[in-house]
């Protein structure tokens, strides 16, 4: 709209799309940040250079890769913003409010890393973007020259300005916070506060939104306090859930105990006509400006006095709240925001103020690039393996003898299991369930805990084999979410401790060793061996993940070596009459849809096939069709949807994952592009045909029967084990696959079942 050509590259999965006209370029970036070498983005560089070469201007809202992209510009010439989002690149403590508990060896290196990329950041970067001027301050107190910074707000969601405000006599009396669970947030403050206003008033509710670390402590907390009737943990809701959220509440409260940078739910709430009380640091005096009230952070009773205040003086809270709703939209309307950062780009890009950027595909370059990179990395792990490797691996030998005292596995008799299941997909988390059911036959008497990733933690919950799920997000974790993890598998005290993943990262078993396990199993694979007292080398290319796992827990003579036991519930009974109040209506054999990853560019087929073969079952077999997926997912099923001549359910972002299962449970076939909802539909014994393009099939296709689980995919010469660096694989494998391919082996699957419309 302002003369400007946008082109993005995101670190989020693979593939290319256009997103309203602005073309979309997705890779695979870096999982962990831990280590100097990692923070560097040395791994990305390549690809941010490849991607930046040609064009005018470069900016950065992804501060994990802001050491390369500053370097990037650098080296190439070209102008650079760079947004600091949040506080990144010093010693936690610099900080006042955010602690992070650290050893004295993270300490060293987490110094080392930052000094590293704050040099590389202030060199290269014309301009660091602050949402606040108190963030601007604490950057320069951290050693950024203050020339350049400048402080260029978030703009508010327009949609929050778009509805008129509820007049503050209708709403509930609800007081509402909206934000991360964690120590610095300051919740626990705003629960003692609310305790001492008007207890004796049974409807006045605290509403927390939001997850995080500390979510357990707080609901003890607010039981101790006699108040856990009167507060509600809604957890973390949908956009459109919390936009509603606000509409009800009588005060917003920010008790936050850090010097927030921006502060987003207070400006939101502000544009709800929302009074806002919030502590004295960070942003928030300026956010407010006079338009809300203000507490020293941690301040108990000055907090429940100004909340009581609010709740008592109608005309206050009216005026509070027309104020900050006629700031919101005065001082961080879309398009005054905009404007000052499109006045940036022209002042510091040295030309006609416009933004150049190439056209048309330029894959080569970065393909030759990722290449020689992994080349480079392959030879780099080679020389580690022969070298440090074998001599740190009998430095750890000795310390297992000395300490640890590993014993003959086989003759474990009922031991307490951790077993460490960081696999980044629901698909990857259910094709461990023979290998977990295997323990669970060996030791019927242990306790099997499980370390998964969030996402997949509360599906992980409902396997029968598992007596308790941690969730930790390997991806995302920082040094103390690291330390918390261990402390909480150090209080289990866990006797065995197995490692399933077979790559060269070494975050998993490094905290498998610091759990204080007795027995560590995992794969002998490079750096990562060391941690483990018992070694095993086993064949893992060309062997289907589920037969890896399962290969791992046998070999090591955990197992007892008999059948394959993979069918297992995913859905409990509230899900599962979830599933049958969606399903009550039909009479007609019922198909569930899963169209495909929106990340992922391989694991999506084209929309308008997807229309022609469901249009042509529809009519062939009069049978129903249930559209899911993740809120990800959300336009490409409407968009199916809209396509089809036929009618169709639409439950893409309306349900769980569990719904999800329940629903899949219930029907009579899958058909996915997706193998997590494969997996799902295998594992609960429900047919299933899967567009298998540009995928290991070998690894990652159906683990059941060929006849009940069909896969449709190219025949191809290539490896199939080279499917996760092929550049081709979505043009020569899932984009050559035809709705009349599909169709045909959907209909021989229906036939072989008697699927009778």
């Amino acid at each position: 709209r302002r003369g400007i050509d946008v082109e993005v590259l995101s670190f989020d999965g693979c593939g290319e799309d256009v997103h309203e006209g602005i073309r979309v370029r997705r890779t695979r970036g870096s999982q962990s940040f831990h280590f100097p070498v990692e923070k560097s983005n040395i791994f990305e560089y390549p690809k941010i250079r490849e991607f930046c070469r040609g064009k005018d201007l470069i900016h950065g809202y992804n501060m994990k890769y802001y050491p390369a992209t500053a370097h990037v510009s650098k080296a190439l010439g070209l102008s650079s913003v760079l947004t600091m989002t949040t506080y990144g690149f010093y010693y936690p403590q610099h900080v006042k409010g955010l602690k992070s508990p650290v050893t004295m060896l993270g300490g060293l290196h987490q110094r080392v890393s930052d000094a590293l990329c704050r040099r590389l950041i202030i060199a290269g970067a014309d301009v660091l973007v602050t949402l606040s001027a108190a963030q601007k301050r604490i950057y320069q107190e951290l050693g950024f020259p203050g020339e350049k910074i400048r402080v260029i707000p978030n703009f508010v969601d327009p949609s929050f300005l778009e509805r008129k405000p509820v007049t503050f006599n209708t709403r509930a009396r609800i007081i509402l916070y909206v934000g991360r669970l964690s120590s610095e947030k300051g919740v626990g403050t705003l629960i003692r506060a609310f305790a001492l206003v008007k207890p004796e008033d049974k409807d006045l509710k605290l509403v927390i939104v939001g997850t995080g670390p500390v979510a357990d402590e707080l609901q003890t907390l607010a039981a101790e306090l006699g108040v856990d009737e009167r507060v509600k943990f809604s957890g973390k809701l949908h956009y459109a859930e919390t936009k509603k959220t606000y509409e009800k509440a009588s005060v917003f409260v920010h008790p936050g105990l850090w010097p927030e940078p921006f502060g987003r739910t207070m400006l939101e709430a502000m544009a709800s006509g929302i009074p806002v009380i919030a502590t004295k640091t960070g942003s928030a005096p300026e956010l407010l400006a006079g338009c809300g009230l203000l507490f020293e952070p941690g301040d108990v009773e000055q907090l429940a006095s100004q909340i009581g205040l609010v709740l008592e003086d109608p005309e206050l809270a009216r005026n509070l709240s027309r104020d900050a709703r006629a700031r919101a939209e005065s001082e961080y309307g879309e398009e005054k925001i905009l404007n000052k950062m499109v006045d940036l780009y022209r002042e510091i890009v040295p030309k006609t103020g416009l933004v150049r950027v190439r056209t048309g595909p330029e894959d080569k370059p970065t393909v030759l690039a990722e290449g020689r990179l992994r080349e480079v990395r392959h030879v780099f792990g080679r020389l580690i393996d022969r070298t440090a490797v074998p001599v740190l691996q009998k430095v750890f030998d000795v310390y297992f003898q000395l300490f640890s005292k590993p014993q003959d596995l086989s003759k474990l008799q009922a031991p307490r299991i951790l077993f460490a299941m960081l696999t980044r997909g629901i698909g990857d988390a259910i094709l461990c369930t023979p290998a977990l059911n295997e323990l669970r036959r060996r030791f019927p008497d242990s306790h099997i805990t499980v370390l998964a990733i969030p996402y997949v933690s509360g599906l992980v919950s409902r396997f029968g084999s598992v007596d308790k799920v941690i969730s930790f997000n390997i991806e995302h974790a920082g040094t103390s979410d690291i330390y918390r993890v261990v402390r909480k598998l150090r209080i289990l005290k866990r006797d065995l401790a197995i490692d399933i993943l077979h790559d060269r990262s070494v975050l998993s078993p490094l905290i498998l060793f610091l759990s204080g396990a007795r027995d560590l199993v995992g794969f002998s694979v490079g750096l990562r061996s060391i941690f483990f007292s018992h070694r095993y080398s086993m064949r893992t290319t060309g062997v289907h993940f589920a037969d890896v796992v399962r290969n791992l827990v046998n070999g090591s003579g955990l197992g007892t070596g008999g059948r394959v036991d993979f069918e297992t519930e995913l859905a409990n009974e509230a899900e599962g009459d979830y599933a049958r109040s969606i399903l009550a209506d039909s009479s007609r054999p019922v198909i569930c849809v899963h169209p495909g990853s929106k990340g992922i560019r391989e694991r999506r087929w084209p929309e308008d096939r997807w229309c022609i073969v469901l249009d042509a079952l529809l009519v062939k077999y009069g049978c129903g069709i249930i559209i899911i997926g993740s809120k990800n997912e959300k336009k490409l099923c409407r968009a199916i949807q809209d396509g089809m001549k036929g009618e169709t359910v639409n439950l893409a972002g309306r349900c769980s994952l569990g719904q999800l299962a329940a629903v899949i449970a219930q029907s009579d076939m899958l058909l996915s592009s997706c193998s997590g909802p494969l997996h799902m539909a295998v594992a609960m014994g429900v047919p299933a045909v899967y567009i298998g393009g540009g995928v290991d099939l070998t690894k990652w296709g159906a683990y059941g029967s060929s006849k009940l689980h069909r896969v449709v995919f190219r025949d191809r010469s290539c490896r199939l084990e080279k499917c996760d660096v092929c550049p081709d694989r979505w043009e020569k494998c899932t984009d050559s696959i035809t709705p009349e391919a599909f169709l045909e082996v959907v209909s021989e699957t229906i036939d072989s079942l008697d699927f009778k419309g």
